[in-house]
């Protein structure tokens, strides 16, 4: 039997972990509250909105954003890539456009 020991089998590789967040999400009137919630970095920030909306039982026709402490949207990027998300509370609120055109 003839053996061929010059394949080399690459390692198996293993999908990274996704860490999870601890998140403080509060609602534009501070009435509802959602506090140290676990979330997936890789959830964007547009995804966790929409999905704590769904929580507090607000209206599902309204589009929701998430602000941070200064009051600057939050862009749609998986939560890992967002310098804004850290220790400091987020705020939900409805995504608005005050007129004007586009």
């Amino acid at each position: 039997m003839i053996i061929n020991d010059s394949i080399k089998l690459a390692p198996v590789s293993q999908k990274p972990r996704s860490q999870k967040l601890r998140l403080t999400i509060n609602d534009v009137t501070g009435n509802f509250t959602v506090q140290d919630e676990e979330v997936d970095e890789n959830v964007t920030a547009g995804m966790l909105a929409q999905t704590v909306a769904r929580r507090f039982e607000f209206p599902s026709e309204t589009v929701y954003a998430l602000r941070d402490q200064r009051g600057a949207y939050l862009d749609d990027k998986p939560l890992k890539d967002l310098k804004q998300v850290g220790d400091e509370p987020l705020t939900l609120t409805p995504k608005t456009h005050l007129g004007g055109r586009l």
